[in-house]
């Protein structure tokens, strides 16, 4: 089944700790992240203007360029006709220095999976959920 499940680990003074798991029929990824709140809510925020315009987006969490730690991205692509929704998951394997090896595919979904999604991605920064999954379990 394919989904995307992000879960908080831990958050002080502004900055939190993510797991993300990423599933499709083919590859099963998974990675953690830090990331400061502030710049948490604006990811979030773009999903939420995603499923008002349907306009594709692009997410990245944490920074994929420079010497940090491990991010990943979330390109969300516009809806076909039918409502259904193409996201392709980019997130780092952590086995090098040089942040070289990732695992890039699609994940699939519905236009009200996303909303959804990005409602619970809230609850998250708000301590109302622990976990938000994309696609129900």
């Amino acid at each position: 089944m394919h989904n995307i499940i992000i879960k908080k680990i831990w958050e002080d003074e502004g900055l939190i700790e993510l797991k993300v798991e990423a599933i499709c029929d083919y590859a099963r990824a998974w990675q953690n992240c830090y990331i400061q709140n502030e710049d948490y809510l604006k990811l979030v925020d773009k999903i939420r203007i995603y499923n008002v315009n349907n306009e594709g987006t692009y997410l990245e969490f944490g920074s994929k360029e420079g010497n940090y730690t491990p991010a990943f991205s979330l390109e969300i692509k516009a809806p076909d006709n039918y409502g259904h929704v193409t996201i392709e998951v980019d997130l780092e394997i952590d086995d090098n220095d040089s942040r070289k090896h990732r695992s890039v595919f699609y994940v699939q979904t519905e236009l009200g999976c996303v909303e959804r999604f990005g409602r619970q991605l809230y609850q998250i920064i708000n301590n109302e959920l622990q976990e938000a999954s994309l696609n129900l379990l």
